[in-house]
């Protein structure tokens, strides 16, 4: 069996045969392929096309200022969404990586307080 343990913005793969790190792996990429982005604009269709379907309580979590991800993809989604518990968090002055900006602490503040409101 191998372990992933996440550090930073990369992931130490260990094994217990290794009894440690058998290597770092990096979580960031600088780079994309056309097919890879032409699977996700297409997964991205078709979850909105689908999201009136979802009913489940939904927390949507986003960034502001994203220089990646357009902030008006996730509010296209979560007006599209039909679950009637929906909730949605934009962070302005915030970019790609909200679990890893400065101020993230608000982030998982915010996560907290949408699970708890639910048990």
């Amino acid at each position: 069996m191998l372990t992933i343990r996440i550090h930073g913005h990369g992931a130490i793969l260990v094994g217990p045969e290794h009894g440690g790190p058998d290597r770092t792996i990096s979580l960031n990429h600088r780079a994309a392929t056309a097919r890879w982005a032409a699977e996700t604009l297409a997964a991205q269709g078709a979850a909105l096309t689908e999201a009136g379907r979802l009913r489940l309580p939904l927390l949507l979590l986003y960034a502001g200022d994203d220089p990646i991800a357009d902030p008006r993809g996730a509010e296209d989604l979560f007006a599209a969404a039909a679950s009637p518990d929906k909730t949605a968090c934009r962070y302005d002055g915030y970019f790609h990586e909200i679990f890893n900006e400065v101020g993230r602490e608000r982030v998982f503040a915010d996560l907290a307080a949408w699970v708890d409101a639910r048990r």
